[in-house]
């Protein structure tokens, strides 16, 4: 997809990790899932006497999930993003679980 977004040069957004490195000047960003966040979190609750079990969920408010920055962000796309993960963490913005059917 990726490839393809360069060859005909569009635009493309990244999924998982940061795929800026695949065509910086075609990746506006990267949705981004932070594994590092459930490893501090599992480590961070062991430490406490209170081991995770089950299923983590990563979200905005945990940091485990986000996106990249990119050079196609100016302050007001920066900070419109800002806005809206507190949104989303407040739950002024309702994300919805598209998987839950």
């Amino acid at each position: 997809m990726i490839e393809a977004c360069v060859e005909k040069n569009i635009y493309a957004i990244g999924v998982n990790t940061d795929q800026t490195h695949l065509a910086p000047d075609n990746m506006l960003t990267s949705a981004m899932t932070n594994g590092d966040t459930a490893i501090y979190l599992f480590v961070q609750n062991y430490l406490n006497g209170t081991p995770l079990s089950g299923s983590t969920l990563l979200n905005c408010a945990n940091g485990g999930v986000g996106v990249v920055e990119s050079k196609f962000f100016d302050d007001d796309i920066k900070n419109a993003v800002k806005d809206c993960t507190e949104k989303i963490i407040s739950g002024e913005i309702k994300v919805t679980d598209v998987m839950a059917g």
